[in-house]
Protein backbone atom coordinates (compact mmCIF):
# COMPACT_ATOMS: atom_id res chain seq x y z
CA UNK A 1 0.00 0.00 0.00
CA UNK A 2 1.45 3.39 -0.85
CA UNK A 3 -0.26 5.06 1.85
CA UNK A 4 0.54 4.30 5.87
CA UNK A 5 -1.43 1.72 6.99
CA UNK A 6 -2.69 1.58 10.42
CA UNK A 7 -2.72 -2.14 12.14
CA UNK A 8 -3.61 -3.28 15.99
CA UNK A 9 -1.89 -5.76 18.32
CA UNK A 10 -4.22 -7.74 20.67
CA UNK A 11 -2.38 -9.59 23.59
CA UNK A 12 -3.56 -10.52 27.30
CA UNK A 13 -3.29 -6.93 28.56
CA UNK A 14 -1.66 -5.53 25.80
CA UNK A 15 -2.90 -3.45 23.14
CA UNK A 16 -0.86 -0.91 20.34
CA UNK A 17 -1.77 0.73 17.48
CA UNK A 18 0.89 1.94 14.93
CA UNK A 19 1.29 2.49 11.43
CA UNK A 20 3.48 0.53 8.29
CA UNK A 21 4.23 2.63 5.68
CA UNK A 22 5.63 1.40 2.11
CA UNK A 23 9.41 0.41 2.20
CA UNK A 24 10.40 1.33 5.31
CA UNK A 25 10.13 -1.36 8.87
CA UNK A 26 7.68 -0.97 11.67
CA UNK A 27 9.39 -2.53 14.86
CA UNK A 28 7.16 -3.13 17.72
CA UNK A 29 8.28 -5.42 20.79
CA UNK A 30 6.60 -7.48 22.88
CA UNK A 31 7.00 -7.84 26.54
CA UNK A 32 8.80 -10.91 27.42
CA UNK A 33 5.81 -12.23 29.93
CA UNK A 34 3.91 -12.79 25.95
CA UNK A 35 6.35 -15.20 25.55
CA UNK A 36 5.10 -18.87 25.12
CA UNK A 37 7.47 -20.75 26.88
CA UNK A 38 5.51 -23.33 29.15
CA UNK A 39 3.30 -26.24 28.72
CA UNK A 40 0.79 -24.49 30.89
CA UNK A 41 0.36 -21.58 29.28
CA UNK A 42 -2.80 -21.52 27.57
CA UNK A 43 -3.40 -17.63 26.64
CA UNK A 44 -0.69 -16.69 24.77
CA UNK A 45 -1.98 -15.61 21.53
CA UNK A 46 -1.36 -12.40 19.82
CA UNK A 47 -3.50 -11.16 16.88
CA UNK A 48 -2.45 -8.60 14.19
CA UNK A 49 -5.31 -6.68 12.64
CA UNK A 50 -4.54 -4.03 9.50
CA UNK A 51 -7.53 -1.14 9.42
CA UNK A 52 -9.61 -1.32 6.28
CA UNK A 53 -8.63 -4.72 5.03
CA UNK A 54 -5.32 -3.50 3.84
CA UNK A 55 -2.64 -5.59 3.19
CA UNK A 56 0.70 -5.90 5.40
CA UNK A 57 3.38 -8.16 6.02
CA UNK A 58 4.85 -9.84 9.37
CA UNK A 59 7.37 -11.31 10.48
CA UNK A 60 9.17 -11.44 13.87
CA UNK A 61 12.27 -12.41 15.23
CA UNK A 62 14.18 -13.43 19.16
CA UNK A 63 16.95 -10.79 18.55
CA UNK A 64 19.00 -12.40 21.39
CA UNK A 65 22.77 -12.56 20.53
CA UNK A 66 24.31 -15.56 19.11
CA UNK A 67 20.83 -17.57 19.32
CA UNK A 68 18.64 -14.86 17.02
CA UNK A 69 15.93 -16.33 14.78
CA UNK A 70 12.79 -14.68 13.19
CA UNK A 71 10.25 -16.51 11.15
CA UNK A 72 7.93 -15.01 8.16
CA UNK A 73 4.08 -14.83 9.74
CA UNK A 74 1.30 -16.17 7.58
CA UNK A 75 -2.10 -14.73 7.77
CA UNK A 76 -4.94 -16.85 8.97
CA UNK A 77 -6.32 -19.01 6.27
CA UNK A 78 -9.71 -19.10 5.52
CA UNK A 79 -11.60 -21.14 7.04
CA UNK A 80 -13.14 -23.19 3.33
CA UNK A 81 -11.86 -27.10 4.16
CA UNK A 82 -13.70 -29.77 6.48
CA UNK A 83 -10.08 -30.38 8.42
CA UNK A 84 -6.30 -29.21 8.10
CA UNK A 85 -3.35 -31.85 8.37
CA UNK A 86 0.05 -30.28 9.70
CA UNK A 87 3.10 -32.08 10.22
CA UNK A 88 6.31 -31.24 12.82
CA UNK A 89 9.38 -31.15 11.47
CA UNK A 90 11.93 -30.73 14.57
CA UNK A 91 15.40 -31.45 12.55
CA UNK A 92 18.63 -31.77 14.62
CA UNK A 93 21.38 -34.26 13.73
CA UNK A 94 22.79 -34.39 17.09
CA UNK A 95 21.56 -34.59 20.79
CA UNK A 96 21.50 -31.31 22.14
CA UNK A 97 20.25 -29.33 25.31
CA UNK A 98 17.77 -27.89 23.53
CA UNK A 99 13.90 -29.52 22.92
CA UNK A 100 11.89 -30.25 19.73
CA UNK A 101 9.18 -28.28 19.91
CA UNK A 102 5.57 -27.93 18.82
CA UNK A 103 2.98 -24.45 19.03
CA UNK A 104 -0.32 -24.58 18.36
CA UNK A 105 -2.25 -20.99 18.34
CA UNK A 106 -6.45 -21.64 17.84
CA UNK A 107 -7.56 -18.78 15.14
CA UNK A 108 -10.98 -19.71 16.18
CA UNK A 109 -13.63 -20.76 19.02
CA UNK A 110 -14.16 -24.38 19.10
CA UNK A 111 -11.16 -25.43 17.06
CA UNK A 112 -10.71 -29.26 18.18
CA UNK A 113 -7.33 -30.60 17.47
CA UNK A 114 -5.90 -34.08 17.40
CA UNK A 115 -2.21 -34.61 17.75
CA UNK A 116 -0.40 -37.55 17.07
CA UNK A 117 3.10 -37.94 18.42
CA UNK A 118 6.12 -39.81 16.81
CA UNK A 119 7.58 -40.35 19.94
CA UNK A 120 6.38 -40.91 23.98
CA UNK A 121 5.16 -37.15 24.85
CA UNK A 122 3.78 -35.27 27.81
CA UNK A 123 0.95 -32.91 26.63
CA UNK A 124 -1.29 -30.66 28.51
CA UNK A 125 0.22 -33.04 31.11
CA UNK A 126 -0.94 -36.46 29.94
CA UNK A 127 1.49 -38.95 28.96
CA UNK A 128 0.73 -39.85 25.45
CA UNK A 129 2.64 -43.24 23.98
CA UNK A 130 3.68 -42.81 20.35
CA UNK A 131 1.08 -43.28 17.64
CA UNK A 132 -2.04 -42.78 20.07
CA UNK A 133 -4.12 -39.80 19.70
CA UNK A 134 -4.65 -36.50 22.19
CA UNK A 135 -7.54 -34.61 21.62
CA UNK A 136 -7.60 -30.80 22.77
CA UNK A 137 -10.38 -28.31 22.17
CA UNK A 138 -9.31 -24.12 22.04
CA UNK A 139 -10.64 -21.36 21.77
CA UNK A 140 -9.75 -18.56 19.54
CA UNK A 141 -6.21 -17.27 20.78
CA UNK A 142 -5.85 -20.04 23.10
CA UNK A 143 -2.43 -21.61 23.01
CA UNK A 144 -0.72 -25.05 23.31
CA UNK A 145 2.89 -25.89 23.60
CA UNK A 146 4.67 -29.21 23.38
CA UNK A 147 8.20 -29.24 24.73
CA UNK A 148 10.28 -32.47 24.32
CA UNK A 149 14.26 -33.73 24.44
CA UNK A 150 13.19 -36.47 21.39
CA UNK A 151 12.91 -35.83 18.02
CA UNK A 152 9.39 -34.71 16.96
CA UNK A 153 9.70 -35.34 13.23
CA UNK A 154 6.08 -36.47 11.23
CA UNK A 155 4.00 -35.90 14.74
CA UNK A 156 0.50 -34.98 13.15
CA UNK A 157 -2.00 -32.38 14.12
CA UNK A 158 -5.66 -32.56 12.79
CA UNK A 159 -7.91 -29.70 13.41
CA UNK A 160 -11.38 -28.34 12.18
CA UNK A 161 -10.46 -25.39 11.93
CA UNK A 162 -7.05 -23.87 10.76
CA UNK A 163 -4.56 -22.99 13.07
CA UNK A 164 -1.04 -21.23 13.51
CA UNK A 165 1.32 -24.03 13.93
CA UNK A 166 4.81 -23.45 14.65
CA UNK A 167 7.28 -26.64 15.05
CA UNK A 168 11.04 -26.75 15.36
CA UNK A 169 13.99 -27.05 17.75
CA UNK A 170 15.43 -24.82 20.54
CA UNK A 171 19.07 -25.45 19.06
CA UNK A 172 19.12 -27.50 16.52
CA UNK A 173 22.49 -29.22 15.05
CA UNK A 174 22.66 -29.60 11.31
CA UNK A 175 24.82 -32.54 10.17
CA UNK A 176 28.49 -32.11 11.82
CA UNK A 177 28.26 -29.20 12.92
CA UNK A 178 30.26 -28.07 16.40
CA UNK A 179 27.22 -25.07 17.33
CA UNK A 180 23.65 -25.35 17.59
CA UNK A 181 20.82 -22.50 17.11
CA UNK A 182 16.85 -21.81 17.15
CA UNK A 183 15.12 -23.12 14.21
CA UNK A 184 11.31 -22.48 14.53
CA UNK A 185 9.09 -21.94 11.59
CA UNK A 186 5.34 -21.45 10.84
CA UNK A 187 4.23 -24.10 9.13
CA UNK A 188 1.07 -24.31 6.58
CA UNK A 189 -1.02 -27.12 6.79
CA UNK A 190 -1.09 -30.30 3.97
CA UNK A 191 -3.47 -29.08 2.38
CA UNK A 192 -1.51 -25.44 1.46
CA UNK A 193 1.82 -27.72 0.55
CA UNK A 194 3.33 -27.41 -3.43
CA UNK A 195 4.85 -30.12 -5.83
CA UNK A 196 7.46 -27.98 -7.12
CA UNK A 197 10.20 -26.33 -5.39
CA UNK A 198 13.65 -24.09 -6.51
CA UNK A 199 16.62 -23.63 -4.03
CA UNK A 200 19.72 -22.33 -4.72
CA UNK A 201 23.39 -22.04 -2.37
CA UNK A 202 24.39 -19.07 0.02
CA UNK A 203 26.91 -17.70 -2.05
CA UNK A 204 30.19 -16.99 -0.14
CA UNK A 205 29.23 -19.58 2.75
CA UNK A 206 30.90 -22.74 2.80
CA UNK A 207 28.81 -25.07 4.92
CA UNK A 208 26.93 -28.30 3.93
CA UNK A 209 23.53 -27.83 2.39
CA UNK A 210 21.19 -30.51 3.79
CA UNK A 211 17.31 -30.42 1.85
CA UNK A 212 14.46 -32.01 4.65
CA UNK A 213 11.98 -33.68 2.24
CA UNK A 214 8.81 -34.03 3.74
CA UNK A 215 5.47 -36.24 2.52
CA UNK A 216 2.22 -35.80 3.35
CA UNK A 217 0.30 -38.52 1.25
CA UNK A 218 0.79 -42.35 0.32
CA UNK A 219 3.27 -43.32 -2.49
CA UNK A 220 4.70 -39.95 -2.97
CA UNK A 221 7.19 -39.75 -5.52
CA UNK A 222 9.67 -36.87 -5.26
CA UNK A 223 12.31 -36.28 -8.34
CA UNK A 224 15.54 -34.01 -7.26
CA UNK A 225 17.68 -32.58 -10.04
CA UNK A 226 20.62 -29.91 -9.29
CA UNK A 227 22.72 -27.81 -11.60
CA UNK A 228 26.19 -26.75 -11.15
CA UNK A 229 27.08 -22.92 -11.65
CA UNK A 230 27.50 -23.77 -15.42
CA UNK A 231 24.38 -25.15 -16.03
CA UNK A 232 25.51 -28.95 -16.01
CA UNK A 233 23.05 -31.27 -14.74
CA UNK A 234 25.39 -32.41 -11.75
CA UNK A 235 23.10 -34.41 -9.41
CA UNK A 236 19.50 -36.35 -10.12
CA UNK A 237 17.74 -38.83 -7.83
CA UNK A 238 14.03 -39.77 -7.02
CA UNK A 239 12.77 -41.84 -4.30
CA UNK A 240 8.98 -42.47 -2.74
CA UNK A 241 7.49 -41.06 0.51
CA UNK A 242 4.63 -42.54 2.75
CA UNK A 243 3.00 -39.71 5.16
CA UNK A 244 5.03 -38.11 8.00
CA UNK A 245 7.89 -39.62 6.11
CA UNK A 246 11.20 -37.68 5.59
CA UNK A 247 14.32 -38.01 3.48
CA UNK A 248 17.73 -35.79 3.64
CA UNK A 249 19.53 -34.78 0.12
CA UNK A 250 22.52 -33.64 1.63
CA UNK A 251 25.90 -31.98 -0.33
CA UNK A 252 28.94 -31.42 1.05
CA UNK A 253 30.59 -27.21 1.17
CA UNK A 254 32.53 -27.19 -1.81
CA UNK A 255 29.17 -27.87 -3.99
CA UNK A 256 26.98 -24.59 -5.07
CA UNK A 257 23.89 -26.60 -6.63
CA UNK A 258 20.77 -25.17 -8.01
CA UNK A 259 18.44 -27.28 -7.03
CA UNK A 260 14.63 -28.32 -8.45
CA UNK A 261 12.07 -30.75 -6.46
CA UNK A 262 8.92 -32.21 -8.37
CA UNK A 263 6.70 -34.21 -6.50
CA UNK A 264 3.11 -35.81 -8.10
CA UNK A 265 1.46 -35.33 -4.52
CA UNK A 266 2.24 -32.39 -2.42
CA UNK A 267 5.71 -31.96 -0.55
CA UNK A 268 7.44 -29.46 2.06
CA UNK A 269 10.86 -28.80 1.52
CA UNK A 270 13.00 -27.53 4.42
CA UNK A 271 16.67 -26.06 3.10
CA UNK A 272 19.32 -26.37 6.19
CA UNK A 273 22.82 -25.14 6.16
CA UNK A 274 25.64 -26.69 8.61
CA UNK A 275 28.10 -24.62 11.26
CA UNK A 276 31.03 -23.80 11.45
CA UNK A 277 33.00 -27.72 11.56
CA UNK A 278 32.28 -27.42 7.55
CA UNK A 279 34.84 -24.21 7.57
CA UNK A 280 32.23 -21.47 7.36
CA UNK A 281 34.10 -19.36 10.40
CA UNK A 282 31.19 -17.80 12.65
CA UNK A 283 28.90 -19.11 10.39
CA UNK A 284 25.44 -20.96 12.89
CA UNK A 285 23.73 -23.58 11.69
CA UNK A 286 20.53 -22.42 9.67
CA UNK A 287 17.63 -22.84 7.92
CA UNK A 288 14.27 -22.06 5.97
CA UNK A 289 10.63 -23.31 4.59
CA UNK A 290 11.43 -23.32 0.89
CA UNK A 291 8.26 -21.92 -0.90
CA UNK A 292 6.38 -24.00 -3.29
CA UNK A 293 6.29 -22.40 -7.18
CA UNK A 294 3.16 -22.20 -6.99
CA UNK A 295 2.86 -19.75 -3.90
CA UNK A 296 5.15 -16.83 -6.13
CA UNK A 297 4.46 -13.59 -6.23
CA UNK A 298 5.08 -10.64 -8.83
CA UNK A 299 5.73 -8.49 -6.30
CA UNK A 300 8.39 -8.50 -3.07
CA UNK A 301 9.02 -5.83 -0.21
CA UNK A 302 12.47 -7.12 1.95
CA UNK A 303 13.34 -5.72 4.93
CA UNK A 304 15.82 -6.96 7.28
CA UNK A 305 15.27 -7.27 10.98
CA UNK A 306 17.30 -4.56 12.48
CA UNK A 307 20.12 -5.79 15.05
CA UNK A 308 23.22 -5.30 16.59
CA UNK A 309 24.85 -8.17 15.18
CA UNK A 310 26.84 -7.68 11.82
CA UNK A 311 24.37 -7.98 9.02
CA UNK A 312 25.50 -10.18 5.71
CA UNK A 313 22.17 -9.80 3.73
CA UNK A 314 21.42 -11.69 0.72
CA UNK A 315 18.19 -12.03 -1.48
CA UNK A 316 17.67 -14.90 -3.63
CA UNK A 317 15.17 -14.45 -6.76
CA UNK A 318 14.02 -17.11 -8.45
CA UNK A 319 12.33 -16.50 -11.82
CA UNK A 320 10.30 -19.78 -13.66
CA UNK A 321 11.81 -20.66 -17.26
CA UNK A 322 8.58 -19.09 -19.25
CA UNK A 323 9.03 -15.25 -17.32
CA UNK A 324 12.25 -15.24 -18.32
CA UNK A 325 12.93 -11.70 -20.16
CA UNK A 326 8.89 -10.45 -19.53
Amino acid sequence: ERQPVLFDIFAEGFEVTAAAVAGEVTTITLPDRLALSSETDRNKGIQILSRDEKNISVYAGNLVNTAAYSFLAYPPLSDELESYTYIAVTKSDQNSAGDSLLAIVATSNDTFIQITPTQTATINGEIVENGTTFNISLNNLETLLLLESVELTGTTVLTNHPVTFFSGHECGFIGDSDGCDPNIQQLPPVEYWGSQYASAPLMNVTAATTYHIVAGLDCTTVNVSCNNLAGDVVFTTFFDLDPTATRDVTFNESLYLYCWFQSYYPIQVFQYFSGEHFGAGIFDPAGSLLPPINHYSNSYTIAPLQTDLPENLLAQVFVPEEFLGQ
